[in-house]
């Protein structure tokens, strides 16, 4: 059943979802774990502003906190109302956390409410992709009042599996309302685990339903093996990971592979990567790689981001430290997997 191409395996009751790409499991999601509020769109009430840090701490309608980033431009105050969308869980000592406006995130594309601009990233590598019959498309699958901002992963000149993107993305909404005066509500709850399954998956997905016991060991088993410290590569190379309150830092060590520098950090990329996605760590990171020369280096941080875009958050490849350490930072999203699923 796990074969190459991108396939979901659940249960028959829709609660977990297990995502296998190129034959290996590369997320994990249940019902259970509270990750369903994600994408959560409310209008919420500003109960305490930090204006030094350019925060907030916001009220949701079913009374719990979150905290957000507002712009020192805007001018808001305690007891406002905003539309804001929960876009991370809890982490460590913090709440959850939300973002100002109505937004909706796939792995191609950007929806905002309020904008009726089509555009790509800042960072796409070729801004001509977006040709006036591609933004023409784009814009017709848009309902009035969204905007959408086309993600660097994105083949654009193919723009199909964008616009599917964005029929999954907008089809649970409801018809958007106005600002309701002066109370907090929720115009929408957040996306089911079978959403977000489907969403984080690269390309069209194989469906298989299977109630195993036995199979579902299988797979938690694997998500263990991910967790476990240090990880061993198939080729005697180990990955050591330590999460701090400021940083994760991935240790990249030879044991037995017995590889140079440059095929060591290379064989290592992607099975960074692939546990960077699998167990949603977020935040800044840092990868303590072998020494490379600098020509070798720039060859890594190319590959390096193609690769990054199979993860829908889209890790941003920041380059070497003067230390030789490779930053990276991760949008936080989801919860760690130790912290969703404690009983791997």
């Amino acid at each position: 059943m796990i074969g190459e191409a991108p396939h979901i395996i659940t249960d028959s009751r829709d609660s977990k979802f297990a995502l296998f790409e190129q034959g290996r499991l590369v997320d994990y999601f249940t019902e259970s774990s509270g990750e369903e509020r994600l994408g959560q769109l409310a209008y919420a009430r500003i109960t305490q502003l930090f204006a030094a840090h350019h925060r907030a701490e916001i009220t949701l309608p079913d009374g719990s906190a979150a905290s957000l980033r507002l712009s020192p431009k805007q001018p808001y105050k305690v007891g406002d109302i905003i539309p804001v969308t929960v876009t991370a869980m809890p982490r460590q000592h913090k709440p959850w956390q939300a973002e100002l406006g109505f937004h909706r995130m796939g792995r191609l594309v950007m929806l905002h409410y309020g904008g009726a601009e089509v555009r790509l990233s800042k960072k796409a590598a070729n801004p001509a992709a977006l040709t006036a019959d591609v933004k023409s498309a784009i814009e017709a699958a848009l309902p009035e009042g969204w905007g959408a901002v086309i993600k660097r992963g994105a083949d654009v000149p193919n723009p199909d599996a964008i616009i599917a993107e964005i029929e999954a993305l907008l089809a649970p909404l409801p018809l958007m309302t106005a600002l309701p005066a002066g109370q907090t509500a929720l115009v929408y709850g957040g996306d089911d685990v079978w959403l977000q399954a489907a969403l984080a998956l690269n390309g069209p997905a194989q469906i298989h339903v299977n109630d195993d016991v036995a199979l579902w060991d299988d797979i938690d088993q694997m998500a263990a093996n991910a967790l476990a410290l240090p990880y061993e590569m198939a080729n005697g190379a180990r990955l050591f990971c330590e999460v701090t309150q400021a940083c994760t830092v991935i240790d990249v060590d030879s044991g037995t592979s017995g590889l140079a520098p440059i095929a060591l950090a290379e064989a290592a990329l992607e099975e960074v990567l692939w546990l960077i996605r699998l167990t949603s760590l977020s935040g800044v990171i840092l990868i303590d790689l072998p020494r490379l020369p600098f020509k070798a280096q720039q060859k890594l941080l190319d590959k390096f981001s193609t690769i990054a875009l199979r993860d829908r958050r889209h890790p941003e490849i920041l380059g070497f430290s003067r230390a030789g350490l490779l930053e990276i930072t991760v949008r936080h999203g989801r919860a760690p997997l130790t912290v969703r699923h404690p009983g791997l």
